[in-house]
């Protein structure tokens, strides 16, 4: 979403496959938030998966899914993390922001594909 003014800090291009460690950065509250992950599983079309190896979370595993369903492609995400402050920034903070940007991303994907499928 473009309020987390998100910036890959790794050299472009990334060669994406299990292994490659890749850097970004955030801003989430008005602080400025470095990252990295390393792309642990690479199977794509149907999935990939990130471990966070530089915080900002104390855990944070997230397996991407792409299945085939009966009316196009069904994309899945399970993850699993644990903050830094336990339950109470999770619930005051955290939840609500992965909410909203997967709420974000998810009337992305379906702009971008209906406008696919309207110009067939």
């Amino acid at each position: 979403p473009p309020w987390l003014n998100f910036k890959i800090m790794s050299a472009l291009p990334i060669d994406m496959d299990a292994g490659t460690v890749i850097e970004y950065q955030i801003q989430l509250h008005g602080i400025r938030i470095r990252w990295k992950s390393e792309i642990t599983l690479w199977d794509p079309p149907h999935r990939f998966c990130d471990v966070q190896r530089k915080r900002p979370c104390k855990k944070w595993v997230n397996e991407h899914i792409c299945e085939t369903s009966n009316v196009g492609t069904l994309i899945r995400d399970r993850f699993n993390y644990e903050v830094i402050g336990g339950n109470l920034i999770n619930k005051l903070f955290v939840k609500k922001d992965l909410d909203k940007i997967f709420y974000y991303r998810q009337a992305n994907l379906l702009s971008i594909f209906n406008d696919e499928c309207n110009k067939s």
